[in-house]
């Protein structure tokens, strides 16, 4: 689902964990964890504070990049989230291009 972040307030947190092998992947991974924290839980996100870390490969096993997030929100409320329905998100829709300064991610999503 789509929700318009004004319509939010940060009234709860929830805690988000990702994980991949390239920065796609993680993004692709983390989106997904969101909408199922949406879906499932019904919680919106209005704002988001990230820890981002990557792991020497081998040291520990899985895949060497990982996220935290803390997602700032509250339970949606459909007579004031007006939530617009979405397909997924998937590696060939999403990418992400990160120079010195900047990270450019990009989303192709089917409403």
């Amino acid at each position: 689902m789509v929700l318009d972040p004004a319509s939010i307030e940060e009234r709860d947190t929830r805690v988000v964990r990702a994980h991949g092998s390239d920065t796609g992947d993680l993004l692709v991974n983390w989106l997904g964890e969101c909408l199922y924290l949406l879906d499932v839980e019904g919680f919106a996100a209005r704002r988001v504070e990230m820890l981002a870390s990557a792991l020497t490969p081998g040291a520990s096993g899985g895949e060497p990049l990982r996220l935290h997030c803390l997602l700032h929100g509250e339970e949606m409320d459909r007579r004031r989230h007006d939530p617009a329905e979405l397909g997924g998100v998937d590696r060939a829709s999403a990418s992400v291009k990160m120079n010195d300064e900047i990270v450019e991610i990009r989303i192709q999503i089917r409403i």
